[in-house]
């Protein structure tokens, strides 16, 4: 059963919701509203909980093209990132984190700056919580829409979201989705009936605008769905039917498809629209701006995990054989002990004192082969070691081979990848400045990255340790 927490953080509330989904059913476990993060110490619940967060609309870059059939058909990362590189954008990709979702034929950009999500994502986390997802706001109002009103996929939808210093205007027509930030919020709209008017006016001008740029070809007006405090909800509802007379408005219900009840309905609906862009759900927009970093961090744990988990097989190899040369050699010495008490009696026995020197030469055999075999391994684990003092977190290591060179010697061949050409070079610096080592040079390594190309370096060093 999956279980997120969309966390809704907001200027002087924060909404949190725990959603769980089993099948296609979501279900809500748990609910709170506060007004300060550290009151998250107060809900045990929360501590160290995986939680969905959001950026506002106004912090984002949204784009939207018409896909291509040869894009639609492959859908591929990279294929997506050549195509992105190759139209106007304001922002570089490599500046931020991003990540695309599709409506009908279209392909849709969200890209926000590291630095402006690290932020966010550094804001919950020192919290003790783990973010496991970014997504933008709009997407999240969408997906709790959609997944309450599925009879309404095929209609066109405005929603409006109004928050405490900002606002959005969400429209949806015909598979394809519009997103008009509104830099005015409850704290500015809801101080004079003036100011409400204003945003009411405002709020209309947006609708009729876009409407002028991107004609419908329904004739159906479309619906009007509005969310926002429910102590303002009868003001803004009389302030609204005066300038859009001619639409049907509603108050978005977050809970009508959903189990489970809470009091702050209205206060919630962001925070489980959060929690549902997380469980993907049917006919819903997946939107994660931090996925591919999720992605190589849980790569980097699992492959510490796996040299964690080797080294500690090795290290337990090594003490049983340790333990066995050393019952070995006490057999050996119990054994040539009892020889030589009784070497005088069995002076005469010529044929067995024979086999009892032969069996002493094969004991003495065998001691020498665990030795050399305990060097090997302790060579191995003393490589294995100084491969991850000098190697940065950039560099990637893909295949390490390591063969015997002579009896007290190693050979050791490491491929592996590196963002730069740097990076190479100061980990074989650090391999060369190395007593233990011989012999460190560089075997081979691939073209660095081009201007329309973003490659890591492929590289594979040598060298000896004894």
């Amino acid at each position: 059963m999956a279980r997120i927490i969309g966390l809704d953080i907001d200027e002087g509330y924060i909404a949190a919701a725990q959603l769980s989904k089993r099948f296609k059913q979501v279900a809500l476990e748990k609910s709170a509203v506060f007004s300060d993060l550290k009151e998250i110490q107060n809900q045990p619940w929360l501590k160290g909980a995986r939680v969905m967060i959001n950026l506002p609309a106004q912090v984002v870059l949204l784009r939207t093209f018409h896909m291509s059939p040869a894009l639609k058909t492959r859908y591929r990362q990279k294929d997506i990132k050549s195509f992105l590189e190759r139209q106007n954008l304001p922002l570089k990709l490599e500046e931020c984190f991003w990540d695309t979702f599709t409506l009908n034929s279209n392909l849709n950009l969200v890209a926000a700056r590291k630095e402006m999500v690290e932020r966010y994502v550094a804001q919950v986390e020192q919290e003790g919580l783990h973010c496991q997802g970014v997504t933008v706001s709009s997407a999240a109002i969408y997906n709790v829409f959609i997944y309450n009103y599925p009879e309404k996929i095929k209609e066109r939808i405005a929603i409006l979201n109004i928050k405490s210093a900002a606002s959005d205007l969400v429209i949806y027509d015909t598979r394809r989705i519009w997103v008009y930030p509104l830099a005015i919020g409850k704290k500015d709209i809801f101080t004079s009936p003036d100011s409400l008017s204003r945003f009411s006016t405002e709020v209309q001008r947006t609708f009729n605008a876009h409407y002028l740029q991107n004609p419908s070809v329904s004739p159906r007006q479309p619906g009007f769905f509005y969310l926002s405090s429910p102590e303002h909800t009868e003001n803004l509802l009389e302030a609204l039917k005066k300038v859009l007379s001619d639409f049907q408005l509603n108050l978005l219900e977050p809970f009508k498809k959903i189990k489970g009840k809470a009091a702050e309905a209205q206060n919630l609906s962001l925070s489980i629209g959060l929690g549902l862009t997380h469980l993907a759900v049917p006919g819903g927009i997946k939107l994660n701006l931090i996925q591919e970093r999720r992605k190589k961090e849980e790569s980097q744990l699992r492959f510490g995990l796996l040299r964690q988990a080797a080294m500690g097989l090795a290290a337990l190899a090594v003490l049983v054989l340790l333990f066995w040369n050393a019952a070995l050699l006490k057999n050996l010495q119990l054994q040539l002990y009892a020889y030589n008490e009784t070497e005088v009696q069995v002076a005469q026995a010529l044929p067995e004192l024979k086999a009892l020197k032969e069996e002493k030469a094969g004991f003495q055999d065998l001691e020498n082969y665990l030795a050399k075999k305990i060097n090997q391994q302790i060579l191995y684990l003393k490589a294995l070691a100084v491969i991850s003092e000098s190697k940065s977190a950039f560099i990637a290591i893909k295949e390490l081979e390591i063969s015997n060179l002579k009896d007290v010697a190693l050979q050791v061949f490491l491929s592996g990848s590196a963002p730069t050409y740097d990076e190479i070079n100061t980990f074989l610096a650090k391999l060369k400045d190395n007593k233990d080592l011989q012999a460190v040079k560089v075997v081979a390594s691939s073209l660095p990255a081009t201007a329309d190309k973003a490659l890591a370096i492929d590289f594979k060093l040598r060298f000896e340790i004894e």
